[in-house]
């Protein structure tokens, strides 16, 4: 580890970091003996994420405390929240150290490369340890979601991760395509899914992407486009609606809809991504009733045809 000899007289060394790893790798290992070595006391806070269990901060603070202990017991392990803003970060760092430092005593902080330094703005010197080992806390993570490893620990620590998340809405999206460029009634879209009941019908839609997602509006038009290769446009909103969709029954987590209703511009409809195998059926719109639909797309349906018969 590099460091330049700027705080050999402090007291006091805190290191801020995540550590969101099943454990301490070398590179780890190297910053905190550095510090260790450097300075009577040594104090590691930990970033707290308001979201627990979260993709990017799967391990809570005892968890990561514990690991840390075990392999540095000198070190005092404590835990600063996240913030929205870095001033405040700041400030509430200063007082958190400040209610565990004595007066009078030198601090100061260290980060590695890319780490919080940039955004403090306290009255402490920091300084970056510059590691001559590289090892990305994110890659590591990611080589873990490809194991499954078997033991009691691994899925004791599977359950124990499923239960500190907040219960969650997943968000989706359906579309009423309506094409009134004919002369007689205009017609509707509906789709049948191969797993679906033959006698059943369902509107076009699916998840709400968070990668590629600007809008429940786009997430619709990606939606027709993905599912029936159509472009939509002038896209209205319905409602938004609770799906009681089987796969989450019994779960704590549960799907609600944001339904539309969007013209049809151009394109020839065909069954395509989730609907593949399944049927699409460009139904006119006096021939439509609401047992023709799934139970969970029977509310849409009544609110399409409230829609359409203010217009």
């Amino acid at each position: 580890m590099k460091v330049q000899d700027l705080s050999a007289d402090a007291e006091v060394g805190v290191i801020v970091g995540r550590f969101q790893v099943p454990e301490l790798h070398e590179a780890h290992r190297d910053l905190i003996q550095t510090v260790v070595d450097r300075h009577p006391r040594t104090i590691i806070f930990l970033g707290n994420a308001p979201i627990m269990g979260s993709y990017e901060n799967p391990l809570d603070f005892d968890c990561r405390a514990q690991m840390i202990k075990e392999v540095f017991p000198e070190v005092t392990v404590l835990f600063i929240p996240d913030t929205r803003c870095d001033i405040a970060w700041s400030s509430n760092l200063d007082y958190l150290i400040s209610g565990v430092v004595q007066p009078g005593r030198k601090v100061v902080l260290y980060g590695s490369r890319d780490s919080f330094i940039g955004g403090y703005h306290g009255r402490y010197d920091t300084q970056e340890l510059v590691s001559e080992i590289h090892i990305s806390g994110s890659e590591v993570r990611k080589q873990i979601r490809k194991e499954n490893i078997n033991s009691v620990d691994f899925r004791k620590g599977m359950i124990m991760c499923s239960s500190i998340q907040f219960p969650t809405v997943h968000p989706c999206v359906d579309v009423a395509i309506v094409d009134r460029s004919g002369d007689g009634a205009p017609r509707v879209l509906v789709a049948q899914k191969a797993t679906d009941p033959k006698d059943k019908w369902r509107f076009i839609g699916g998840f709400a992407d968070p990668e590629v997602s600007i809008g429940y509006e786009n997430d619709a038009k990606r939606e027709a486009r993905e599912e029936t290769g159509l472009s939509v446009s002038d896209l209205e909103y319905v409602g938004s609606y609770p799906v009681n969709d089987w796969r989450y029954r019994n779960e704590r987590n549960k799907i609600i809809t944001t339904f539309f209703i969007a013209k049809y511009t151009h394109g020839r409809a065909e069954p395509r991504d989730d609907l593949k195998g399944g049927k699409l059926w460009w139904a006119p719109y006096n021939e439509l009733h609401k047992d023709l639909f799934l139970t969970d797309h029977q509310p849409l349906f009544l609110a399409m045809i409230d829609k359409l018969s203010v217009k």
